[in-house]
């Protein structure tokens, strides 16, 4: 099934549309999303599918996922938390949004959900997660800029 995103210039308004996949080609900007999942002092450590097309086998703090056309950035977090770990309920807390290159450029918009109930893991997405309190070396771009806002080590 082909996934259409949003083209987007530079002040991250819609240009057009285009597939997921076309976007990466021609490294247009488009918009992303990354929610930090947190449980008391700890924080949900995601390890990517090898499959994945971008950054397989890399680890991840919570999820990220694709705008997907029409969608607002917090409808694509409770898309992607639903989809990917399983998760139906809980506040969404906007961190922030920034330019962010990844193998392309993308808008990603930062959030974090604190979280205790179970986690049903889409094995198609990620092989494992667990909750730690440190991160390990191989992570994303995204992770990385997450580390940042949340000041993580």
């Amino acid at each position: 099934m082909t996934e259409w995103v949003d083209v987007v210039n530079k002040r991250d308004r819609r240009t057009g549309k285009l597939s997921r996949t076309e976007c990466h080609e021609q490294g247009l900007l488009h918009r992303q999303v990354h929610v930090v999942v947190v449980k008391n002092s700890c924080f949900l450590v995601v390890k990517r599918s090898k499959s994945k097309d971008v950054y397989p086998g890399f680890f991840e703090i919570g999820i990220s996922g694709h705008v997907q056309t029409g969608e607002s950035y917090s409808e694509a977090a409770r898309r992607e938390l639903r989809e990917e770990l399983g998760i139906r309920s809980g506040k969404l807390r906007r961190l922030g949004k920034c330019l962010i290159k990844t193998g392309d450029i993308s808008f990603f918009a930062f959030y974090v959900l604190e979280y205790a109930g179970r986690i049903f893991l889409d094995k198609k997405e990620a092989s494992t997660a667990i909750w730690a309190k440190k991160l390990p070396k191989r992570v994303t771009s995204a992770t990385k800029a997450a580390m940042r806002l949340f000041k993580l080590r």
